[in-house]
């Protein structure tokens, strides 16, 4: 990912390259996709400019003060187990009211006090994770709902000054159009798919996965049925996945089913092409674990808006190429971005004067065969 350059230009000043990182957070933010989808995305985007080690998301239920869903990178089981069990604790050190009201500096005031460490939040989740120093600010969400973003880094990188909570504040502002009913992109659905990522798993004869891998764990999340359910996909055993494939996958433990199968599953975040194998049985391994295979097909203006990060273009020029993704007409292009048609034309004719491409699928296919993911 860059790091305050522009696709094949030079290094740009921080200030330019902020701007450019919160212009690019909101126009993922604005995407059509529920937040639980992007969510991933954005907070991978958020380490290009925040210094952290565990970013995290946690969704708010509706009416309550309590947790409906949370996205943990990296994901630790044990860690996400932890919060879930020690929420009554947490949450009263952490009064969500609070929280909301000092915009999360209640966290400075914690971590100055001689109980800090003994306190829930730091055993359950921080120490486990190897972090001390925090920031969490609340996400006024576009359906009305808040969330939080979070971010912690170890004990040696020191605490968060006054900048950096400037800048996280800056981050969680850009996320305002998340999940908003009327947003703009008031046009027919992307058409085309793309497999953009991949991962293998190993389930035993006992239910157990033995990989746990990042993209094993994103591909989960993202196959979640509804997104704010309970976090069963960070589980370590069959329970992860989702109940069509442990269905399929039980029989390939017995000799007399089929070796192979294989599904395709559809979620709100793209296809999932599932490959289910069973290993060959020798004498030491009677029951050897079965591979299970999973390719994520996204949609493919979702992957256009992410791979577009560090191209030198403004959020206007962005959205006329992910628009192109979608098979937009102009008339729709031209509606659902607010401009005439002719600012329109404007802007295809200094894009593809820009970047010397003859139409704007050309220039669409080489911003994906950039390959930034």
């Amino acid at each position: 990912m860059p790091n305050n350059k522009e696709n094949g230009g030079a290094a740009v000043p921080h200030h330019a390259a902020i701007t450019a990182w919160l212009n690019h957070l909101r126009l993922i933010a604005e995407m059509p996709y529920p937040g639980w989808v992007l969510m991933p995305t954005l907070m991978t985007l958020a380490r290009a400019h925040i210094d952290g080690t565990v970013f995290s998301f946690m969704w708010l239920a509706p009416d309550s003060e309590r947790p409906a869903a949370l996205w943990i990178d990296p994901v630790n089981e044990a860690v996400y187990r932890g919060f879930i069990a020690g929420q009554p604790e947490i949450f009263d050190e952490y009064p969500v009211q609070t929280m909301l009201q000092t915009r999360g500096r209640a966290i400075r005031m914690l971590e100055n006090t001689p109980e800090y460490e003994a306190g829930p939040m730091y055993r359950h989740v921080l120490r486990p994770f190897g972090v001390h120093w925090g920031m969490g600010v609340p996400v006024a969400l576009g359906n009305g709902s808040t969330g939080f973003a979070n971010v912690c880094r170890r004990h040696e990188q020191g605490r968060y000054s006054d900048e950096e909570w400037a800048l996280w504040d800056r981050f969680a502002a850009s996320l305002a159009e998340l999940d908003r009913p009327d947003g703009r992109w008031q046009m027919p659905p992307c058409p085309d798919f793309l497999e953009t990522d991949s991962a293998t798993l190993w389930l035993d004869a006992n239910g157990r996965l033995l990989t746990h891998g990042p993209s094993m764990r994103r591909l989960l999340f993202l196959l979640q049925e509804k997104g704010l359910g309970p976090p069963a996909w960070s589980r370590c055993d069959d329970q992860a996945l989702p109940p069509e494939i442990r269905a399929a996958a039980t029989p390939l433990f017995f000799a007399n089913s089929p070796p192979r199968r294989e599904l395709m599953l559809s979620r709100e975040a793209g296809h999932f092409h599932f490959v289910l194998e069973r290993m060959q049985a020798t004498p030491e391994l009677p029951k050897p674990p079965s591979c299970i295979t999973i390719r994520h097909h996204e949609p493919t203006d979702l992957a256009v808006a992410r791979r577009l990060w560090g191209w030198a273009m403004s959020p206007q020029e962005k959205r006329i190429l992910i628009a192109t993704a979608r098979h937009a007409s102009l008339a729709e292009m031209a509606d659902s971005l607010d401009i005439s048609l002719g600012t329109l034309k404007a802007y295809n004719n200094e894009l593809l004067a820009r970047f010397q491409t003859d139409s704007r699928p050309a220039l669409l296919a080489k911003v994906l065969a950039s390959g930034q993911n």
